[in-house]
């Protein structure tokens, strides 16, 4: 069964018609419910409440007739919620690669896990998924490698030259603030 990946540039919270189809698409191949899993391993404990509601808010603007149920992902909890989720969102925070590896890098089987289901990250969330990533606040760094590219969130011009070098064999996938691009794996 395959799985859907969406990879998003950043500042997914800002409300705009490109974050607007980026919900959508993550919402697209459920018709009438979905199952909707927060992942805010990034964000420090005194965010958390007011991510989910951004997030909760961006999927309602996207939703259309569906209705939607959420969760906020708990580490203790992880596993069950993987299983009652359609959609796992795995949300970025400034700063916030570093402590979504940690956390997700606990996790055995994480891409088994997301299969058969639309998974979408944002920012560090997309970071987190890729093989390799270009953040600002960590440079260069190894990832999850689930979604097979080395990947540059929140691009600005000449930050692919900083891991073009890895010479792996893997496409760069440079994205721009509010820009997304879908893998289907």
């Amino acid at each position: 069964m395959s799985t859907k990946y969406i990879l998003h540039g950043g500042n997914a919270q800002d409300v705009n018609q490109a974050n607007t189809k980026f919900f959508q698409e993550a919402l697209a191949q459920y018709d009438e419910q979905a199952n909707v899993l927060l992942v805010q391993f990034a964000a420090i404990a005194e965010k958390q409440s007011v991510y989910k509601q951004r997030h909760v808010a961006q999927f309602e603007r996207a939703m259309g007739q569906k209705n939607l149920s959420f969760q906020v992902a708990d580490e203790d909890s992880f596993d069950n919620q993987l299983q009652w989720a359609d959609v796992v969102y795995f949300s970025g925070s400034s700063g916030g690669t570093t402590r979504l590896l940690d956390a997700l890098s606990k996790v055995k089987n994480l891409a088994k896990k997301l299969s058969g289901k639309t998974v979408a990250g944002e920012s560090a969330g997309a970071n987190c998924l890729a093989t390799h990533c270009f953040s600002r606040s960590g440079g260069v760094m190894s990832c999850l490698g689930i979604v097979p590219v080395n990947l540059v969130t929140h691009y600005e011009a000449g930050d692919e030259l900083e891991i073009k070098h890895l010479n792996n064999g893997l496409e760069v996938v440079v994205l721009k603030n509010y820009e997304y691009r879908t893998f289907i794996i």
